[in-house]
């Protein structure tokens, strides 16, 4: 599984830290995704499409995936984080739950609240 972080989460030195277990993965802000407009916005819709077409999970602390993924189903698969988390933070759940990540990767599941 391959890891999309959203806006509001991540780092270059989270995506590297977190290399050995999700490889591939990215932040939206990397400029060859093409998710940014001029003004340095992302948008929902597109984040989400993005995931789908290139077998991404999002992982996000916005709770609009999850309606998106109630109404729109899977893929992509969503991954709730705590919104209050700083990338330290985030790393160690992400390190922590890899075992429950992988089932969550294998399951029927939509989205997986790790917050």
């Amino acid at each position: 599984m391959k890891l999309l972080f959203d806006q509001n989460l991540s780092s270059d030195d989270l995506i590297e830290r977190l290399d050995d277990l999700w490889p591939g993965s990215c932040h939206v802000r990397d400029p060859s995704l093409g998710l940014i407009d001029a003004h340095n916005k992302t948008y929902d819709y597109e984040i989400w499409d993005y995931a789908r077409r290139h077998g991404f999970a999002v992982v996000t602390t916005d709770k609009g995936f999850c309606k998106r993924s109630r109404e729109h189903g899977h893929p992509p698969k969503v991954i709730l984080m705590a919104g209050n988390l700083k990338n330290q933070g985030s790393g160690r759940i992400l390190r922590n739950r890899y075992d429950d990540l992988l089932a969550f990767q294998e399951s029927e599941e939509g989205v997986l609240d790790l917050g």
